[in-house]
């Protein structure tokens, strides 16, 4: 129900091929800016093989440890979890 039209119902839509939008951001922004650190707040294996390509400097990965995929986790220099300290109570 909307918060001020009670009569107006909310519509969920669902957005596909993020990852696909992201990956394309990431992959420009590292032509045009040459960075060498990337910190990726996301397990995603579908992250895979742009970051396996783009990162030659520092990746730094940020989620829960079971949600990021084995195969990012070798190329991460830290990956920080959300879920356990000074993480856990820094977010909650």
């Amino acid at each position: 129900m909307h918060p001020t039209i009670p009569d107006m119902q909310y519509e969920l839509t669902t957005q596909k091929a993020v990852d696909v939008g992201l990956i394309y951001h990431m992959t420009r922004s590292f032509h045009k800016r040459h960075w060498t650190k990337l910190v990726l707040a996301a397990g995603d294996g579908d992250f895979f093989e742009p970051v396996q390509n783009l990162v030659e400097g520092e990746l730094y990965l940020v989620g829960s440890l079971n949600a990021i995929s084995e195969e990012l986790r070798p190329y991460a220099r830290k990956i920080f979890e959300i879920d356990k300290e000074p993480l856990h109570s820094a977010i909650i």
